[in-house]
Formats: C-alpha cells, sequence, structure tokens
C-alpha cells in the first residue's frame, strides 16, 4: 500500500542516522577525546618535569656560588701574590752590593802599585742611586802617576773589565784625562788628572 505524507517538508520526520555511521561517530569521539587527554596529561607532566630539573640545576648553582666566589678570590689573591713576587725579584735583582762593589775599587786602585800599570788614587766618588724612571751612577775622579795617559787607560780598563765592580753596570764613559802641573818635590813629578762616569741601570 503506498502511503503518502501529507504533512509541511518543515514537519516530517527526518530518517533515523545508520548504526554504522553512529558507531562511527563514536569510536572517533573516544578516540578525540583520548587523544586530548593523553596529550594534556603528556603536556603538564614534561612541563612539571622540566620544572623540577630547572629548580633542582638552580638549586646546584645556589650551592656552587660560594664555592666559585672563593675559587675566583684565590685567583685573584694568587695574582696579586705572583704580582709582589715579582717586584721583590725585581728589586734583588737590581739591587747593588755597594760594599763588596766598594772593597773591590779599592783593591784595583791599591793592586800591584810596583808594575806602574795605572798608579791611580781617587779624590772624589759622588754615588748617585737610581731611583724610579731614572738611572744611578757613580762619578770618579782622580790623579795618575806620571804624564802618561795609558795608565788611565789601564785603570778604566781594570775596572770596566773587572767581575766584580763592573757587575750590574749599564756602562762606562770614557776617561776625561788632562796633565797636571809639574811638581819638582814629589816622584813621580808629574801626574795625569781623569775623569769618567759609571752608568747603571735604571731601577
Amino acid at each position: 500500500m503506498i502511503q503518502i505524507n501529507l504533512l509541511p517538508e518543515e514537519l516530517r520526520r527526518v530518517g533515523s542516522v545508520p548504526p554504522k555511521t553512529l558507531a562511527l561517530l563514536g569510536a572517533a569521539s573516544v578516540l578525540g577525546f583520548g587523544s586530548l587527554c593523553t596529550l594534556a596529561f603528556l603536556f603538564f607532566n614534561v612541563r612539571a618535569d622540566a620544572a623540577n630539573r630547572v629548580e633542582i640545576a638552580q638549586e646546584q648553582l645556589d650551592n656552587l656560588s660560594p664555592q666559585a666566589m672563593y675559587a675566583d678570590a684565590l685567583e685573584k689573591e694568587k695574582a696579586d701574590f705572583e704580582r709582589r713576587s715579582d717586584t721583590i725579584q725585581q728589586i734583588a735583582s737590581s739591587r747593588i752590593l755597594w760594599t763588596r762593589k766598594l772593597d773591590r775599587l779599592s783593591a784595583i786602585v791599591n793592586q800591584d802599585l810596583s808594575t806602574g800599570r795605572h798608579q791611580a788614587w781617587l779624590d772624589q766618588v759622588d754615588i748617585t742611586s737610581g731611583r724610579a724612571g731614572r738611572a744611578g751612577s757613580i762619578k770618579l775622579k782622580g790623579f795618575s802617576a806620571t804624564a802618561n795617559i795609558e795608565n788611565v787607560s789601564n785603570f778604566h780598563e781594570d775596572l770596566s773589565t773587572d767581575s766584580v765592580f763592573a757587575e750590574g753596570v749599564e756602562s762606562f764613559t770614557a776617561p776625561n784625562s788632562k796633565r797636571g802641573e809639574m811638581e819638582e818635590e814629589l816622584d813621580p813629578s808629574q801626574k795625569m788628572e781623569f775623569s769618567f762616569e759609571v752608568k747603571l741601570p735604571e731601577n
């Protein structure tokens, strides 16, 4: 028998959804919700784990900070000590043992006068100690027996080549010599007047 629905179109009953479609929709909904829950769980779990790791790292950093500060202080103290040690060594290496040097000067002046190598005696010894940025010096002024200028050169050479007196010396200036006046009552009756400077290094 043929049935005819006379109701208006908007009031007509919509046909029911097939069971398979409902099953598929339900399965999709369950899978989607499960995936969403899984993602949410992973997100919050990873975030909590990361926050925990950051907290642990920060705690370790806080514990290591005092040790790092102590190590930095030790490094600074070590650098200061090395700087002071270098300064002391520099001062010690540049220090001149004046007693030893002047004793040697006296010995050279008075050594073996019978050979006539120089027969010198000193009239003036001026010593200027070096200061920061300024070199010191030893100024020698004296006389050599006879008018032979070679004696002055011999005395200058004996000082400049002596291992003790010339130690720590920068240079020797050339001697400035002139013949002295004749003195008949003395033996020898003539002498050479000389002067030269021993330059010391800067401190």
